[in-house]
């Protein structure tokens, strides 16, 4: 089991609360924080502007790393304690940096010696096993409807969405679980926010809705259908196993 925790947040504002708590996840006064803003077309930009909120909401030790050679990425990984990506283009994320094996392996071994990494948006949805690439090519739940491809793996069991009522994308976390049923299905609202620690998940803010098959489902005609879609809504205070 990981020792690490992870911080997944829906979108929307980056709260002094978020930014505190992830800040709690790591020991050391001096640990530092590397933020990897590869969701942005404009990284630079992204980087120093998400680097200046962590250290506004007090976080001392914070590096921007803006380049696209994995293993410059990689090394800033090894001396970090947490890492923290914003929102932007998940796809654009893992064309640049985040499908390199070197960079994966240095974020789980930042998770293994107890680190933390977070994400918001974008930045939340890399955390999976499989990840949104895109918007439902069809409105029917039938195969290859949801449009997915690999994340980080960081959450090797599951399937994270982001700004998921506000943009009505309940829809597409039901359908990539019913693509992927090894999968839970994490949908995290706008301003929702969660942290994952020795295989629990604990809402912090907002609703957060989970998503699981508990048999597998079948098709009919092309279509899914499933009699054992578990689908639970939590709230700020409350925990789920994901075992």
């Amino acid at each position: 089991m990981q020792r690490g925790s992870l911080l997944l947040a829906g979108g929307g504002a980056t709260t002094a609360a978020m930014i505190r708590n992830l800040r709690s996840l790591v020991r050391g006064e001096k640990a530092l924080f590397v933020v990897l803003p590869h969701t942005s077309s404009d990284a630079v930009q992204a980087g120093q502007r998400s680097a200046a909120l962590l250290q506004r909401y007090g976080l001392p030790h914070v590096r921007s790393v803006e380049a696209d050679d994995p293993a410059t990425v990689a090394a800033a990984l090894n001396e970090a304690s947490g890492v923290w990506i914003p929102g932007g283009d998940q796809n654009r994320f893992m064309q640049r940096v985040g499908a390199h094996r070197e960079v994966q392996q240095a974020l789980r071994d930042l998770l293994l010696r107890g680190g933390v990494v977070g994400g918001t948006s974008a930045g939340a949805s890399l955390i999976g096993a499989w990840m949104p690439a895109g918007e439902m090519r069809d409105t029917a739940l039938r195969p290859d409807a949801v449009v997915t491809t690999r994340g980080l793996g960081l959450l090797p069991n599951a399937f994270v969405d982001q700004h998921l009522l506000r943009r009505q994308r309940l829809q597409r976390l039901v359908g990539a679980v019913l693509q992927h049923p090894e999968l839970i299905g994490i949908g995290l609202d706008e301003d929702a926010w969660a942290v994952v620690s020795a295989g629990r998940l604990r809402v912090q803010a907002g609703q957060v809705v989970m998503v699981q098959a508990v048999t597998p489902p079948r098709l009919r005609g092309g279509l899914f259908t499933a009699d054992n879609l578990h689908l639970r809504l939590l709230a700020a205070g409350e925990e789920t196993s994901l075992g």
